[in-house]
């Protein structure tokens, strides 16, 4: 699903920029880790730029109003519910519920665009 994909790309390249301009030696030094070869290292990296963007991340702390508007329309409540739902479990919590749907489809896209940004990290910066 592509729905708001580019704008959450957007915000997660912001977030490795403003990484690097921060000092972040993690994501200021970071090379491409075969997730086979060193899988601790792989997603203690993963976890750090996954929180770091997403979770920790203020920007998807919206109220249900908000939440509505981001959403849009009815049929893309129930396009993002079957999202959900295929990649992450029970939607039943999240019916009636637009921020937890915003937050939950927010962290499945955010996933693999770290997965993505990790296997070509384009958005690191030699100093």
């Amino acid at each position: 699903m592509d729905y708001k994909r580019t704008e959450i790309r957007e915000r997660l390249e912001e977030w490795i920029m403003q990484s690097v301009h921060n000092d972040d030696e993690i994501i200021k030094n970071y090379k491409t880790i075969d997730p086979e070869k060193d899988e601790e290292r792989y997603w203690s990296i993963f976890n750090h730029i996954l929180n770091g963007c997403f979770e920790d991340n203020t920007e998807y702390d919206m109220t249900f109003d908000e939440a509505c508007k981001w959403i849009g329309d009815a049929r893309m409540v129930y396009q993002l519910e079957d999202f959900v739902e295929e990649n992450d479990g029970d939607v039943r919590e999240l019916r009636g519920n637009p921020v937890g749907l915003v937050s939950d489809y927010v962290k499945i896209i955010g996933e693999e665009l770290v997965h993505e940004w990790m296997s070509n990290p384009k958005y690191s910066y030699d100093h």
